[in-house]
């Protein structure tokens, strides 16, 4: 009797081994399983790179937004800038020979970002419009829609709602564009900016992100939603022109640009006082930039002696490298 027992007793010993064995087993498994998809999700994948280059225009509009990207003699617009940037505008296209248009994208309804799209319709041949589903009850806001319309009725102007085809690329040439957001339905009746237009513009293996005015919980979505590789870009333009309420911490580690670009007017730089009364860039943005050792171009700025500074700023791609021209 006692020699069964001790046989028994082996038997419940191995077996109570093999278990063990079968959950490390298991716990290795399941481990290597999240590692790799970490891995995986964080690789950065390659592209062929393009036979040319691709330029990206940030055009200095004051206090608004305008960006032109250039591939060979096809042009994509992001914004038109302020009223009060109209002229220059017109003037930076026109020096670039900017006659039609492949995308025009209107990233949202506030004044600074789009006061000049029905010009913009009327004297360029456009091709297709992306936009915001965030709509405003302003003259100038109906003055655009109308212009739109009449285009899509009268030259075959294709147009594009965001919100509803987010995750789609659209190409012009080598160039991608590909929607990211926004990504919520609604963000309340007195928030423009989170409804803006985000697309990230990839030339080979170089990304450059454009952002609008997406703030805070705009980019809150974008960090839950996507992986590292999708957000990780060689240029980020900084989001609501350097303000507090953009480029939060999560969404600037996810992003982990090496060129930040910010679109402003001088802070009080015009004669009534009213080109930037926002004090933007803040600080506070500034000082998240320079923490990780970011390059900044802003187009307007007053440097330590207080001379104003306006430039637009160029930025190539080669499909590998970008360079500033």
């Amino acid at each position: 009797m006692a020699t069964k027992k001790k046989k028994t007793t082996k038997r419940k010993k191995k077996t109570f081994e093999k278990v063990i064995t079968l959950i490390v087993a298991a716990i290795i498994l399941i481990c290597g399983y999240f590692t790799v998809d970490k891995i995986m999700e964080d690789k950065t994948p390659t592209y062929e790179v393009p036979d040319g280059v691709a330029q990206f225009h940030f055009i200095d509009v004051g206090q608004g937004d305008a960006e032109l990207i250039t591939v060979g003699t096809k042009s994509v617009l992001i914004d038109t800038g302020d009223k009060a940037g109209k002229d220059a505008l017109i003037k930076y296209l026109d020096d670039h020979n900017v006659k039609e248009i492949e995308y025009f994208i209107v990233t949202h309804p506030d004044a600074d970002h789009f006061a000049s799209a029905a010009y913009v319709l009327d004297n360029y041949t456009v091709k297709n419009v992306i936009m915001s589903h965030k709509e405003k009850t302003t003259q100038m806001f109906n003055t655009f829609i109308d212009k739109l319309e009449e285009c899509i009725n009268t030259k075959n102007l294709k147009l594009i709602d965001a919100h509803e085809n987010i995750g789609k690329c659209y190409y012009v040439d080598d160039l991608e564009l590909k929607i990211l957001a926004p990504l919520g339905e609604s963000y309340g009746s007195t928030d423009t900016n989170n409804y803006s237009v985000v697309v990230m513009a990839r030339y080979g293996n170089n990304k450059v992100l454009l952002t609008g005015d997406a703030e805070d919980k705009s980019e809150e979505e974008m960090v839950e939603k996507y992986k590292a590789s999708d957000l990780k870009c060689d240029v980020l333009k900084v989001g609501h022109h350097g303000s507090r309420t953009a480029t939060t911490d999560a969404f600037l580690e996810k992003v982990n640009p090496t060129i930040a670009v910010i679109s402003c007017g001088v802070e009080d730089g015009r004669k009534d006082g009213k080109d930037n009364d926002y004090g933007h860039p803040h600080s506070e943005t500034m000082e998240k930039l320079s923490a990780k050792n970011i390059t900044v171009y802003i187009t307007e700025y007053r440097d330590d002696e207080g001379v104003a500074h306006r430039q637009s700023i160029v930025l190539e791609s080669d499909g590998n490298t970008i360079t500033k021209k």
